[in-house]
Order: structure tokens, then C-alpha cells, then sequence
């Protein structure tokens, strides 16, 4: 499942990130956004262009090109102190 299948309010970790980018990567690294982090989805614009995401209490824009290509699992059962 990617982010832009994810629910709002429930926190996911990211799984793989699916792009041999190296510029993208390095976007998403200064933004926290790599395996292993953990996720919580807040909303998405209208036509559903754009995505926002909570990663340490912090909030996160990504383009539904990026959200498209970073897979989660749904975390469950674990503590989670970084949303």
C-alpha cells in the first residue's frame, strides 16, 4: 500500500521508498521521510494533487508523485511517540 491509499489519523511506517532519485531521496531525507519512519496521514487538497503527513510532530507536504511512491505498513499493537 502507498501513502496515497493511507487513513487519516491512523500511523503507518514507511516501508520502501520505489525511486533511484538520489535528489529526491535527499529531499525526502531532510524532511524525515525515509524506511522505517513513522507516519500519521492528515489530509490531502481536493483534487488530490498534494498530501499531508505528520512525521515527529512536524507536518509534511508531498505531490501525489511522491506519496505515490512511498510505500507503508500500518502500524499496530506498537508505541508510537514520533506522530
Amino acid at each position: 500500500m502507498t501513502l496515497i491509499n493511507a487513513v487519516h489519523g491512523k500511523y503507518y511506517k514507511i516501508d520502501k521508498i520505489d525511486t533511484k532519485n538520489q535528489e529526491l531521496i535527499n529531499r525526502f531525507m531532510s524532511l524525515g521521510v525515509y524506511e522505517g519512519t513513522v507516519v500519521t496521514p492528515a489530509f490531502e487538497t481536493s483534487l488530490k494533487q498534494t498530501y499531508s503527513v505528520y512525521i515527529d510532530g512536524m507536518q509534511v507536504a508531498l505531490r501525489r508523485s511522491e506519496a505515490k511512491i512511498i510505500y507503508i505498513e500500518e502500524v499496530v499493537g506498537e508505541a508510537v511517540d514520533n506522530a
